[in-house]
């Protein structure tokens, strides 16, 4: 598609003129044109030239979820109101040239968190490193985590099961969804000299489900067996001990046709979904006799969470069909507030960034299950869903929370999380022009008198934040971080609105400066 540059220019405070290029419609970055050499957005006549390089997706489509770093295999936990995707956090890596090389898995450690209450605002919660010495003491590698959430004598635990590489399960335990995770074990959960398993070509991709009455069950496994391509019998489930970090009972084989990876696991009503990604040997007959084809996902049912399962049909085409990036195909599906939705990951982040090397973004579109238990087929978008509730600015929000932004990156917000590396995050790596964007707030008809934010300057030239409502040529207020010496703890800054903010908007935060990180924010009536 050939993209458009619109120029828009507007006037703020003591006479700055910015340059807000909008790209085709996405709010994205390049680099500062500040020609008297002026950081802040309040003094000078200079000229700033919104960051629109790093946007890598348009205003209103909600696919990828995060374009802060890639996240693949997504994982939804729902709790409390909220929705918490785990993701395998896939590392660019590049050759002895510096050149970008295929995406290999080998060197992916982390896994990504983010979550939201809404489906198109997102907070970034860091990232999980099961080569930390403080998480694991043997695990090099960290692919497609699964979440969930027990109560474990008395008290509300999280737990993160993961697969180091495809040589076994580990899990991983929290006290918060968003962590700090640790290992409560020691070692994998289990390996290939797990009972049963030592068939399992590939011993990954968990699945977790919490049943009804408390019980957990763990699915795994992948891989297809030489002249085995019909009838794999890779996939396993094994019932969970009590504390969820042990294993009560022997993994039971699941005999799913064409099995490849990639196990998924609901109960809707009284009916056990379990489904998974079909493998690239699939016929031509097959396909027209079952109704699915090559990395598809397809979806089985059993009225028993050991099963057997009987074949059902598909629910996710691979995403190559959607958007031309062909690649593994991998899920999840999950309800929230009454409506079923899908993540799964394409590589429509790397595309946006001249990858294509098999780098993977997570995505979310809405799925049907109908009255008589059919999980429709789901179409994937760049649009995503629409936002479910409006974001409420009279609390607070992590800085860290958006839409979509250009430039900026994150880091811990306080000692525990800059350790772990996930948990409360802040906005860093902050400079002129740089932005963020979050869609949909809901001022009401009173409206907002000020805007609070925690920030931190590193240097005495500090920089401002300048507050948009819908578009950059709509300036409502400019938080000035210049003032004051330079601060080794977090301060709040306050700015009082000449005309209160009323209605729902989209809020644009663009930056100037960059010596200085932001916590959070919210505005006050």
């Amino acid at each position: 598609m050939k993209l458009i540059y619109i120029l828009t220019l507007f006037r703020i405070a003591a006479g700055l003129t910015i340059v807000a290029v909008l790209l085709s419609g996405c709010i994205s970055v390049s680099k500062i044109d500040d020609t008297q050499g002026k950081n802040k957005m309040t003094e000078g006549t200079g000229v700033v030239k919104l960051n629109t390089t790093e946007c890598y997706k348009n205003r209103g489509d909600h696919n990828p979820l995060m374009t802060l770093r890639f996240g693949a295999d997504p994982w939804a936990l729902v709790y409390d109101d909220t929705v918490y995707v785990y993701m395998t956090g896939d590392v660019i890596e590049k050759d002895a040239g510096g050149g970008i090389k295929d995406n290999t898995y080998g060197q992916i450690h982390r896994i990504s968190i983010i979550s939201s209450r809404d489906l198109v605002n997102w907070e970034d919660c860091g990232c999980v490193d099961v080569r930390m010495p403080e998480v694991t003491s043997w695990a090099h590698n960290s692919w497609a985590p699964a979440a969930a959430a027990g109560k474990i004598n008395g008290k509300m635990q999280f737990f993160l099961y993961f697969a180091d590489s495809a040589n076994g399960i580990g899990v991983l335990r929290s006290d918060s969804p968003s962590g700090p995770f640790t290992d409560p074990i020691g070692k994998a959960l289990i390996t290939r000299a797990s009972p049963n398993c030592s068939g399992v070509l590939w011993m990954f991709d968990p699945a977790v489900l919490v049943d009804s009455d408390g019980s957990a069950y763990l699915y795994f496994g992948g891989g297809v067996p030489k002249g085995s391509e019909s009838r794999p019998r890779t996939a396993r489930v094994v019932k969970l001990g009590n504390d969820m970090i042990s294993l009560d009972g022997e993994p039971v084989t699941i005999d799913a046709p064409y099995m490849f990876e990639d196990s998924g696991i609901n109960r809707i009503g009284n009916t056990y979904y379990y489904s998974y990604c079909t493998n690239w040997s699939v016929p031509s007959s097959e396909s027209a006799k079952s109704g699915f084809s090559n990395a598809q996902i397809a979806w089985m049912t059993s009225d028993n969470p050991y099963g057997p399962f009987s074949s059902g049909g598909t629910v996710l085409p691979n995403p190559g069909v959607f958007f031309g990036d062909w690649g593994n195909n991998h899920h999840c599906i999950f309800q929230f507030r009454g409506q079923w939705y899908i993540v799964y990951h394409a590589q429509l982040l790397s595309a946006a960034m001249g990858i294509r090397h098999g780098y993977r973004s997570s995505n979310i579109d809405s799925l049907t299950v109908t009255g008589d238990g059919v999980l429709q087929q789901v179409t994937g978008t760049r649009r995503g869903v629409s936002q479910v509730i409006p974001v409420n600015p009279y609390e607070m929000h992590s800085a860290a929370f958006m839409s979509s932004m250009s430039g900026i990156s994150t880091t811990g917000a306080g000692s525990e999380s800059l350790y772990y590396g996930c948990g409360s995050m802040a906005v860093t790596g902050i400079n002129t022009g740089d932005w963020i964007f979050v869609e949909g707030v809901d001022f009401g008809s009173t409206g907002a008198a000020s805007f609070t934010a925690s920030v931190k300057k590193q240097q005495k030239t500090g920089g401002g934040i300048l507050i948009c409502a819908d578009s950059f040529d709509r300036p409502v207020g400019y938080l000035d971080v210049t003032a004051g010496p330079v601060q080794d703890s977090w301060q709040q800054e306050t700015i009082q609105f000449k005309s209160r903010l009323t209605g729902k908007h989209d809020l644009l935060f663009v930056f100037s400066g960059s010596e200085f990180d932001w916590r959070d924010w919210e505005f006050v009536q």
